[in-house]
């Protein structure tokens, strides 16, 4: 279980390798730092900050910049922060949508920017799927282990047990 967490922490981070070097490979020469989005439901489930505190180490480490939006499960609240991190000039975006019908004008105002879009723990099949370049799910129980991990790590508090 615990393999799962670290395999989609890696997708993760091989996407954002792969986006920098695919921009890289295409003649941009000059290192450019790129600005990284991310929006997840709420930031009170304490795996978003695990996952996210994960994805920012490897941003950072290369150079680029990540900034996070908390919509505290509102949607109407996150399609704006999305509009706004276009704004700022995002180049690609980690959301975790609150509502999947909701997020659709979201998801095409990053479609008319060409941003691409990695949706992260959500099941985007069926009836109202959203179109995006990745997908990234983990297992709940796992990645909540992984959270208490996280917070014992950065000695918050937190009680850990396996079962």
């Amino acid at each position: 279980m615990k393999k799962r967490i670290f395999a989609v922490i890696f997708i993760i981070v091989a996407l954002a390798a792969g986006f920098y070097f695919s921009r890289e490979a295409a003649g941009e020469t000059k290192k450019k730092q790129y600005l990284f989005g991310a929006t997840y439901m709420t930031m009170n489930n304490p795996y978003f900050p695990a996952l996210n505190e994960s994805i920012k180490e490897v941003i950072e480490g290369n150079g680029d910049i990540l900034i996070t939006r908390n919509p505290l499960q509102d949607q109407d609240k996150q399609n704006e922060q999305i509009a706004d991190m276009i704004e700022e000039g995002i180049d690609l975006l980690f959301l975790n949508p609150v509502n999947l019908r909701g997020v659709k004008p979201a998801i095409k105002l990053c479609q008319e920017n060409d941003i691409p879009i990695i949706v992260v723990d959500t099941n985007t099949k069926g009836k109202g799927a959203l179109i995006y370049h990745m997908n990234v799910v983990s297992c709940g129980l796992p990645a909540a282990f992984c959270a208490c991990r996280h917070k014992w790590k950065r000695r918050s508090l937190a009680l850990c047990l396996e079962v």
